[in-house]
């Protein structure tokens, strides 16, 4: 008896054309994401995060329409909302150079004026630095800091022996030199931005892992490569979390744009003259004598 011939299924190969057009798009943006890392300018970088990311929602509303999904998996539900690229501080990526001495700066502020972590500890955490030991000491101190503990060169330099980890103490010497509380914005953007590049750069990676792998199907691919691309709008996010902290001490002081100072090769400067953190607290006991 001969076989009864098997009704066509055409969404069964729609599905399968779509699966690959899917993969396909998503690889060659993970592509295209990955060449924008390489380059100088950080909004070009985050303009392209954003259509791969809208590309990746596109994606996975065809795909739930297919599969007759009606709750299709959404990187706009889990997200923040869109943000004003315009608002971050420089359009530039900074050199490696740049960028370990920002890191240096940063840690000789949090050791020396450890109040400095209220203005950036919710702006910077220890994956933005590019060096992975400075990256531990600066999340020792700011969780020292965040239980009411004393910090400086001594005290986080214990506690990062009895942890096993952070920057060795004959590294952190030479920082425990001051450094002005006033270039803490500009040292904190250098680093920001730099590991914004780095985030982008791991994010192209692993979209195109992701959509090179047969055996993810494509709700896999999507929720990694959601989660890659979100992972880089969340470090923008804070980065826009913007303090001016000389002004905030300086009260009416006008401060020159971080773009500016890049520009004349220092870090940002205020209107009034520079004020040391010695005469700031020499003038606020004066207040308390009378």
């Amino acid at each position: 008896m001969a076989a009864r011939p098997q009704k066509a299924q055409p969404h069964l190969y729609a599905a399968m054309v779509l699966e690959a057009s899917i993969r396909r798009h998503a690889e060659e943006y993970g592509v295209r994401v990955a060449q924008t890392s390489e380059s100088p300018d950080l909004l070009q970088m985050l303009d392209m995060v954003e259509q791969a990311a809208t590309d990746i929602e596109h994606a996975a509303q065809r795909w739930a329409s297919v599969r007759g999904d009606d709750n299709p998996t959404s990187l706009t539900e889990t997200s923040e909302p869109t943000l004003n690229y315009g608002n971050l501080p420089l359009d530039d990526v900074p050199t490696q150079d740049e960028q370990h001495r920002a890191e240096d700066a940063v840690i000789s502020i949090v050791l020396n004026q450890p109040t400095a972590l209220d203005h950036i500890g919710d702006r910077l955490d220890r994956y933005d630095f590019s060096d992975d030991e400075l990256g531990i000491t600066f999340d020792i101190a700011k969780r020292m800091h965040q239980r009411g503990e004393h910090v400086d060169i001594v005290t986080v330099a214990w506690e990062q022996q009895r942890r096993g980890g952070g920057a060795a103490i004959d590294r952190l010497v030479p920082l425990a030199g001051e450094v002005s509380i006033f270039t803490l914005n500009f040292h904190a953007e250098i680093i920001m931005r730099g590991a914004l590049a780095q985030r982008v750069g791991h994010a192209a990676a692993l979209v195109q892992q992701a959509a090179q792998q047969p055996a993810l199907d494509p709700t896999q691919v999507f929720h990694r490569a959601q989660a890659a691309y979100q992972e880089v709008r969340d470090a923008a996010s804070r980065m826009t979390r913007k303090e001016n902290l000389a002004a905030k001490l300086l009260g009416a002081a006008t401060p020159v744009s971080t773009r500016q100072a890049v520009q004349q090769g220092g870090p940002p400067t205020t209107a009034r003259p520079a004020v040391s953190q010695r005469d700031l607290d020499r003038d606020r006991d004066r207040g308390h004598d009378r």
